[in-house]
C-alpha cells in the first residue's frame, strides 16, 4: 500500500469515529497559532553569538 492510500485509509477512519467534545481556550488558542505560525530557529539566540575566548 502507498503513503498516499495509507493516509487516505487513516483518514476515512479517523473521520468515521467520535469526535471528542474538548473545549479549547482563548490563551490555548494564541498559543498553537504562535507555534505553528513563528520559524523554528535552528540554534537559539544566545548560541548564535559569534565569540572567539
Amino acid at each position: 500500500m502507498s503513503g498516499n492510500e495509507e493516509a487516505d485509509q487513516l483518514a476515512e477512519q479517523g473521520a468515521k469515529t467520535e469526535q471528542p467534545n474538548t473545549q479549547v481556550t482563548y490563551r490555548e488558542k494564541v498559543t498553537i497559532i504562535k507555534a505553528i505560525t513563528r520559524p523554528q530557529q535552528e540554534q537559539d539566540a544566545y548560541h548564535l553569538l559569534n565569540r572567539a575566548e
